[in-house]
């Protein structure tokens, strides 16, 4: 689920993951009261935890070892672009 999230933001689309509009991460991190996600199924087949699941969407971005001028990095300039939930 945290590398759907990271499309836009991997893609130059947005500086942060949360500046999706279109993104469920927003409801998922509680940034959105959205009503279209559902999120007891996503921790039943997941076992996400919602009260870190903005900080492990990042941390998710670290595990994939991307470093600053990848080729798989959005723009050649990895960076974490947060120092806790906003």
């Amino acid at each position: 689920m945290h590398y759907i999230h990271q499309n836009a933001w991997r893609a130059g689309l947005v500086k942060r993951i949360e500046d999706w509009k279109y993104s469920s991460f927003l409801d998922y991190s509680g940034l959105r009261n959205g009503t279209l996600c559902n999120k007891k199924i996503l921790l039943e087949l997941t076992g996400y935890d919602l009260t870190t699941f903005y900080k492990d969407s990042y941390e998710t971005i670290q595990d994939f070892g991307l470093q600053k001028g990848d080729a798989n990095c959005r723009g050649g300039a990895w960076q974490v672009p947060w120092s806790g939930r906003p």
